[in-house]
């Protein structure tokens, strides 16, 4: 912030130069693109959609919550959130990680706290039951409601 050439406007100066350009992530593009043609991702996406439109009612349920947006591919890609409450988010996201092994963001927005899983191609149903009976123990517990 204490730039002794100022350009065009301070918020360019703030803003612009963020370090040492790394270009790693522009090379391995064309790797991979190649990657993704190879592994037929586009049905590895399509599997892990069909699994968040199985998944997400069920989680919904589970909390008695309600989806933001209609359950249809038109509204979501491979994650979905949950509105949830809970008296501490950030001790839950703890409680997830450490008692039942599972990386799950708790996020709190325009106050109000949500659940948001993904899936990816490394993600399987087990994985999904295994939140699935996390969320249910919680439930039970009064830690999310």
């Amino acid at each position: 912030y204490d730039n002794p050439s100022v350009a065009i406007s301070p918020f360019i100066d703030f803003h612009q130069m963020n370090g040492t350009r790394d270009y790693t992530a522009f090379l391995a593009l064309p790797a991979c693109i190649d990657f993704m043609n190879n592994n037929d991702w586009k049905a590895e996406s399509q599997k892990c959609k069909e699994m968040i439109l199985k998944y997400g009612p069920i989680l919904c349920d589970i909390i008695g919550s309600q989806p933001l947006a209609p359950l249809t591919s038109e509204f979501f890609g491979q994650l979905f959130s949950i509105p949830i409450q809970t008296e501490n988010p950030l001790e839950l996201q703890k409680t997830l990680f450490n008692r039942f092994k599972i990386e799950l963001p708790v996020m709190v927005q325009n106050g109000r706290i949500y659940l948001r899983f993904s899936v990816n191609a490394f993600n399987s149903e087990r994985d999904l039951e295994i939140l699935k009976a996390a969320i249910i123990t919680l439930n039970k517990e009064g830690v999310i409601n």
